[in-house]
Order: structure tokens, then C-alpha cells, then sequence
């Protein structure tokens, strides 16, 4: 059991096996995330069991905390020292992983920051801090209310872009535990992204719940086995990357088999808002570079098209099978599309409502922007540690979207089967020398952007530490005019059905949408909303 006694004030935890000295880069994938918002979620799980029946309370402190430390054992390098080795020209030309803003993280030394972990207590229930039901809906919920004190502190994370002004450096992860009144806790957890994308996270969860109920019940610990390779990805792009310069041949590969929206930062300077932190100038140690490469990465960054300062809503949107299935229906018979997927036709549904709910000109080119996965496109274990993803667009002119939602589902389709393992390789190869890998946006928000990213079927509500799994998985997201997240609903009966029959709408299906505000209202109007 882990020896504290004063919880009010953060602690630093470290895995109860002690590693030796480990030093590696990180992929060409996970540098080119290195400037993405936090990758987090917030666990609420109900109260444990009343005094006096024969179980004993899973949520102390103490217990938690020695869990973590022994889980942690499995995922040493997370309480590692992520940084960003010095600039040097003459080992850049011969080895990518030393060219400019790549990431590494060393692991296993006296200095390392640990994971951060903070308590808190909170004096209402569980319940009372749950996204709340619109008055009068079928099945939408107003996220907005959410406590955000009630996940990791952001500001905490190492900023890899900045000096270490401290002793010690940052931490790489974050947790927060709130216990509330009545027993239910909170359990968040935060990380760099370069570290974790949303399945790793949840892996990581359940691999932790497992060890905490194990722990608990008194039984031995078998450790999960975690391997972090993280250059394994690397190994699997096209052509000799570690040349002093691209292939020409497999970099058109990239540009012109994959649909992305290419936006470069270093010619994005005007409008830009204050809060975006990006660099929009190449540093100094690479200016030269970028002069005899003489070519843009991409078009200038719309910012005019995003009122960032106008209020934006968060609604949970829940469709229920027969609502997905009725969606699928109607787009497949309008178009005799039988191929496409029921997320195809859903994610169709949702930009063509979100397209009118805006109100956008007929002949304005809009994009559907979609985060997808590598790990099975190229073959990378479903447990690879990292955050092996990119986004990739539908593009498309609003008034199609808004009046065929076959074509836009078949456009949708076209964009996931582009990203395979013929065509992710050169991609590699093109991002394994970019002058920055934060240099590149390939999606955006506001009017003419929809963002989507999808937890679904990542095992989030198969976390459980002993008192049942959560009442709610909140992922932690940037409030961003145009963002989409496609997860799970809150049952366990979902993850069940899904290891047995493989449908992950079987259990219905959780939107969560963040829309300015008369967007939404416009679009959660819509006789349409739930396709029947």
C-alpha cells in the first residue's frame, strides 16, 4: 500500500519496478502530434457498496495510488522526460529522427518528473455533476455543464516548445482523483499526445482497473505486457528516410493518392488567434532550409471562416440501433451505395445536418476532416503505444452535402479506403521530412470545417476498479466550433455485444458535437436529427 498520509497536496508517482537508463525518439507520427491539445478523459464511476457488507471500499487513496505504481511498471517511460533534442544540421541529413522538432523522451534516470497525480473532494454526488438531459428531448444532454476542475490541470503538462524553467521537468501525465459525497469518484487522466491517442489511453486504463481490483482482492499481480517501440511505426515508410532528401516519386505518392486539406502554418501569420501557439516562422536553425526547399507546405490556414470568439454549445446527441439502421437505409437506397458502412452513413447524416444548420452559400467547398487510426493499416498491434493518426478529408460543395447524402457518404468511404497500406507509407515518408512537424495542419474548425474523431469501441466502459464500470467517459476536448466525437454509449452491455456479433451500433451510439450556439439550436431542431 502506498505510504501517505497528507492527500491535499499533488504527488509524484513512480512505477513500483525500477527500469534502467532508456532513450529513444519517438515516431515520425507522434512528433508530427507534438502540438495537439492534451489527450485525456474523465472516468466517473458510482458509489462502492454501503458500510457493513462484505466488500471494502476500492476508492481510498492509498490504494489507487499503489495500483498506479504498479501498473506504471508496465508503461515506465510515461514517467519519463519528454523533450526535443538540440538542433544539429550534420546529423539531420543522415538520420531522421534528428532533423528539426522531433520528440524523444528518456526514461529510467534520477530526474525523471514521475506521474503527476492530485485529489480532490467534492461535496456533491456523482449525479449531480453529469451532463444534463435538454428539457423536453428524446435523447440529447448538455455537456456544457461539466465541471471542468474535475479534470487534469493541462497547464501542468510539459511544453515541449518551451525552456525548463524549473528544477526538474514537466511530466508527461497527468491524474486527478475527486471523490464526491456519496462515495462515487472521478478518476482523470491526462497525457501528451505525442504519447497516447484515445486507444492507448483506454488501454491503459483497463490494464491499470485490472491491476487495482487484483491488488484489492489480494491476489498476485501479473503484469500486462506493454512493449513501447515506438520506431516500429517508423519502419514501415517507404524509400530510405534517413537519405539526406526526399524522394520525389513517393512524396506524389502521398500528395496525390490521399485526400488531406494541406494548410501551412508559416503562411498563416495573418489572423491568426491569440490562443493558437503554433509557429507561423521557420526557427532560425532552419531558416536556410526552408529558402532552398522554395515551396510551401500547403495554403494559407482559413482563418476568417472560424469565429473563434463567439460561444460555442456541447450537447450529447444518443441514436439509438434502429436510428443508425434507419440513417444507413435511407442513404444506401438513395444512391444503391451498398458498400458503404453504417459509420459512413452516420457521419454523412451529421455533416449534411451540420451544413444547413449553418446556413452555408450552395457553392462553398466544405470538408468532413477525419482523424483515422493507423495501427491496422499498417499492421501495428491494437495495443501499440503511441498515437499512430492523421486526418484525412471529404471535400465537397455545401449544396451536395446538404442535399445527397449518398454522395457524400461515398465520398466519406473514398477518404477512409484511400488510407491503406499502400498509400500510409509514402505518407511517412513525406512527414519524415517536413521541415516541422507541427508545420502542417491537415484539418481545421469553424463554418466550412466539421472535425471528427471516434472512441469508438476502445474498451472505455469496460474500466472497472472494483465497484462497477463508469456511469459516464467524458473525453477532454477543446469546446472548438466544428468538433465531432463519435464514442460509445454508457453501458456495459455495448462492449459485450460488441466481442460477441462485432456491431458497434448494436447499443446505439453517443455524438458529441460542439456547434456555435445557433448552429446547434438550429441543428438539434431538425425534424431530420435522428433520421426518421
Amino acid at each position: 500500500m502506498y505510504k501517505q498520509t497528507d492527500w491535499s497536496a499533488p504527488i509524484r508517482v513512480f512505477p513500483t519496478e525500477k527500469s534502467s537508463a532508456h532513450t529513444t525518439a519517438l515516431s515520425i507520427i507522434d512528433s508530427s502530434v507534438s502540438n495537439y491539445t492534451i489527450c485525456g478523459a474523465l472516468w466517473l464511476f458510482p458509489p462502492p457498496p454501503p458500510p457493513g457488507s462484505s466488500s471494502t471500499n476500492p476508492y481510498t487513496h492509498s490504494s489507487l495510488v499503489s495500483s498506479l505504481s504498479t501498473v506504471l511498471s508496465a508503461y515506465p517511460q510515461w514517467c519519463g522526460h519528454l523533450h526535443i533534442p538540440t538542433y544539429d544540421a550534420q546529423l539531420a541529413r543522415t538520420d531522421h529522427t534528428r532533423r528539426f522538432g522531433r520528440v524523444w523522451i528518456s526514461w529510467g534516470n534520477p530526474s525523471d518528473p514521475g506521474v503527476e497525480v492530485t485529489f480532490s473532494q467534492r461535496q456533491e454526488h456523482i449525479t449531480q455533476v453529469l451532463p444534463a438531459k435538454v428539457p423536453g428531448s428524446q435523447s440529447l444532454y448538455d455537456a456544457n455543464v461539466l465541471d471542468m476542475g474535475l479534470f487534469v490541470d493541462s497547464s501542468h503538462l510539459v511544453n515541449l516548445r518551451s525552456p525548463i524553467t524549473g528544477a526538474a521537468p514537466s511530466p508527461c501525465m497527468l491524474v486527478k482523483i475527486t471523490t464526491f459525497s456519496d462515495g462515487g469518484i472521478g478518476i482523470a487522466v491526462g497525457l501528451h499526445h505525442t504519447l497516447s491517442d484515445a486507444q492507448c489511453l483506454s488501454g491503459f486504463m483497463n490494464d491499470w482497473s485490472v491491476v487495482h481490483r487484483t491488488l484489492h482482492q489480494g491476489k498476485p499481480v501479473i503484469l500486462p505486457h506493454r512493449p513501447f517501440t515506438p520506431l516500429d511505426l517508423d519502419k514501415h515508410a517507404a524509400g530510405n528516410i534517413d537519405a539526406p532528401y526526399e524522394d520525389d516519386e513517393i512524396r506524389d505518392k502521398a500528395l496525390v493518392e490521399l485526400p488531406q486539406i494541406r494548410l501551412d502554418f508559416w503562411a498563416s501569420e495573418d489572423g491568426k488567434p491569440t490562443m493558437i501557439t503554433s509557429p507561423t516562422r521557420p526557427s532560425e536553425e532552419i531558416v536556410s532550409l526552408d529558402i532552398d526547399a522554395a515551396s510551401k507546405r500547403g495554403r494559407a490556414i482559413p482563418w476568417s471562416t472560424w469565429e473563434w470568439s463567439k460561444p460555442v454549445k456541447d450537447y450529447f446527441i444518443d441514436f439509438t440501433r434502429s436510428q443508425i439502421q434507419s440513417i444507413w437505409n435511407r442513404v444506401s437506397e438513395e444512391g444503391n451505395i451498398p458498400k458503404i458502412s453504417r459509420l459512413d452513413a452516420l457521419l454523412a447524416h451529421l455533416w449534411r445536418l451540420s451544413i444547413r444548420a449553418r446556413q452555408i452559400p450552395d457553392r462553398d467547398i466544405c470538408s468532413l476532416d477525419i482523424s483515422v487510426g493507423l495501427r491496422p493499416r499498417l499492421g501495428l498491434s491494437s495495443t501499440f503505444i503511441g498515437s499512430p493518426l492523421n486526418n484525412f478529408s471529404a471535400t465537397l460543395p455545401a449544396d451536395q452535402i446538404a442535399s445527397s447524402s449518398s454522395t457524400t457518404a461515398l465520398s466519406i468511404r473514398h477518404v477512409v479506403s484511400s488510407v491503406n497500406d499502400k498509400t500510409v507509407p509514402a505518407l511517412l515518408h513525406h512527414h519524415a521530412y517536413a521541415l516541422d512537424p507541427i508545420r502542417e495542419w491537415n484539418a481545421f474548425m469553424g463554418g466550412r470545417h466539421m472535425m471528427v474523431t471516434s472512441w469508438l469501441g476502445i474498451g472505455a466502459y469496460q474500466v472497472d476498479f472494483g465497484a462497477g464500470t463508469p456511469t459516464q467517459v467524458v473525453s477532454r476536448m477543446w469546446a472548438i466550433d466544428g468538433l465531432v466525437v463519435i464514442m460509445d454509449v454508457p453501458t456495459t452491455e455495448f462492449d459485450q455485444q460488441k466481442d460477441a456479433a462485432g456491431r458497434w451500433y448494436d447499443h446505439g451510439v453517443r455524438v458529441r458535437m460542439f456547434c456555435q450556439e445557433q448552429v446547434m439550436d438550429r441543428l438539434v431542431s431538425d425534424p431530420d436529427l435522428y433520421g426518421q
